[in-house]
């Protein structure tokens, strides 16, 4: 069922943000602040976002020529295990895309340092698993409701169209990628 993507992504997504907001609130954020670390972290997310359109972009090109060849369906399977697979697959994407991110990273030890602060000083670990609990909440309300209307539009799109408009998704993907890591070497 495409619908528990978006909340297969979201907890990808929390299953690395939520030991990096303990960290943090451990005292993690001296180390991230070192700047070989930021650059670091700044590279990587960067290069990982390039890898990731292209791949995405190959995956779409390679399934527009298969649709040409007259093929019938190649999405996941409808079996249970295919769709094991593309809920793991979700999960795997949240974790590497919050995990490879540095603008998450940098959110967290800026803006998020100081909810984090404010948690601790309020009600100390408590405070943090209260903060974290309304916060994670939106993320899967966005991200669920996102493949809601995602799986919804896939009735209203041809299934080339979808996949020219997902490898043109992932050129853009691409290029923020380079941007960034133009940004972070320059930078």
């Amino acid at each position: 069922d495409r619908g528990r993507v978006g909340w297969a992504v979201a907890t990808g997504h929390m299953a690395f943000e939520f030991p990096l907001v303990l960290a943090i609130s451990l005292g993690v954020v001296n180390f991230v602040s070192e700047p070989l670390v930021k650059l670091s972290i700044g590279v990587l997310g960067s290069m990982a976002l390039m890898v990731f359109g292209a791949l995405q972009a190959h995956q779409s090109l390679r399934r527009l020529k298969l649709r040409e060849a007259e093929a019938d369906d190649i999405s996941i399977g409808r079996d249970l295990r295919g769709a094991r697979r593309g809920l793991w697959n979700a999960f795997a994407i949240g974790f590497l895309f919050t995990s490879l991110n540095p603008y998450f990273l940098i959110w967290w030890f800026t803006i998020g340092l100081t909810l984090i602060v404010k948690a601790l000083a309020l009600a100390s670990i408590a405070g943090i698993l209260l903060m974290y609990a309304f916060h994670i909440w939106l993320d899967y309300a966005w991200l669920g409701l996102l493949s809601h209307a995602t799986a919804a539009g896939s009735k209203l799109l041809s299934k080339k169209r979808a996949d020219i408009m997902s490898a043109a998704l992932a050129i853009v993907l691409m290029g923020l990628g380079a941007w960034l890591l133009i940004s972070v070497l320059s930078g």
